[in-house]
C-alpha cells in the first residue's frame, strides 16, 4: 500500500530529526487513510497520532490539540478504552493540556 510506505517514511524521517518534513508525510498519510480507510480505521488512527505527537514536537500545540481530542473519540469508538493506542492518545492529550 502506498499510504504504509509514506507513513514509513514519514516515521524515517522523523527519528533522523527531519520533523517539519515528517508532519507533512504524516499528515498525507492521515488524509489519505481517512479517505480511503475512514476515520475510525486503526492505521487512519495511527497515522493521526503520529502526526499530532510530531506536530506537538514542533510546538503547534493547537493543532495537535484538536487531532488528539478528535483521535481520542476515534479511537475509544473503533478500538476500546483499554487499546494502547487508546491509552496512547489520551496520555499525549492529558500530558498537552497539563503544559497549556
Amino acid at each position: 500500500e502506498v499510504l504504509a510506505r509514506v507513513h514509513s517514511l514519514a516515521v524515517s524521517l522523523e527519528n533522523l530529526g527531519e520533523r517539519r518534513d515528517a508532519a507533512a508525510f504524516y499528515r498525507r498519510a492521515y488524509e489519505g487513510r481517512r479517505k480511503g480507510l475512514g476515520d475510525e480505521h486503526r492505521d487512519t488512527l495511527d497515522s493521526g497520532l503520529n502526526l499530532a505527537s510530531c506536530q506537538r514536537s514542533l510546538g503547534e500545540d493547537a493543532e495537535a490539540l484538536e487531532l488528539f481530542k478528535n483521535l481520542l473519540e476515534g479511537c475509544q469508538r473503533a478500538l476500546g478504552h483499554q487499546n494502547p493506542v487508546t491509552l496512547e492518545t489520551a496520555e499525549q492529550l492529558a500530558e498537552l493540556l497539563a503544559e497549556s
